[in-house]
């Protein structure tokens, strides 16, 4: 499975969290995680974005843990401030099949660390690629690896697909 969504801290706040998924690389901003006001309100250091991301991830894995065959759920990995980045996963009889998109809602109408709704139900989605179709112990292995390298910045190696922080990735948007 080739999905990984780590921050690189580049002390900008900006391209600094990669979403690497099917042979792909989108870089975004950890912008909205700083200023996210649900979690550690007072601060806004790589801490702060680093427990965001993993408050994300636990998000992404909760909703997919819960789908039940043809339900979907949505992934938010991109926030800016006219739309949002999202992988589009359906619930298959053996796993899921994902793919990645785009959607109108603005990254500052919500926070990463608490999406809510939008995690079932996103109206204007719009997908860019092909979709995967992903084993679900894989899919869970790869979002559990990435919350990991959040948590322990040392563990970035360890993520399948995952290159060197310092190389730079392909922007896709």
């Amino acid at each position: 499975m080739n999905l990984s969504f780590t921050f690189h801290d580049n002390k900008t706040g900006h391209q600094d969290i990669v979403l690497r998924f099917a042979g792909e690389e989108w870089i975004c901003d950890s912008y909205y995680f700083a200023i996210d006001n649900e979690l550690l309100p007072e601060t806004e250091d790589d801490r702060k974005i680093r427990a965001v991301l993993v408050r994300l991830h636990e998000q992404w894995l909760e909703a997919v843990q819960e789908l039940k065959a043809d339900e979907v759920a949505y992934l938010p990995f991109d926030f800016s401030d006219q739309g949002t980045g999202w992988l589009r996963c359906t619930a298959t009889s053996t796993g899921y099949s994902v793919v990645q998109g785009w959607s109108s809602v603005e990254g500052w109408s919500f926070s990463p660390s608490a999406v809510g709704g939008l995690l079932h139900k996103l109206e204007d989605f719009r997908a860019s690629g092909p979709a995967l179709e992903v084993a679900a112990s894989d899919l869970q292995a790869a979002i559990r690896g990435s919350a990991a390298c959040a948590a322990y910045p040392s563990k970035e190696r360890d993520v399948q697909g995952l290159s060197s922080p310092s190389a730079a990735p392909h922007v896709k948007r």
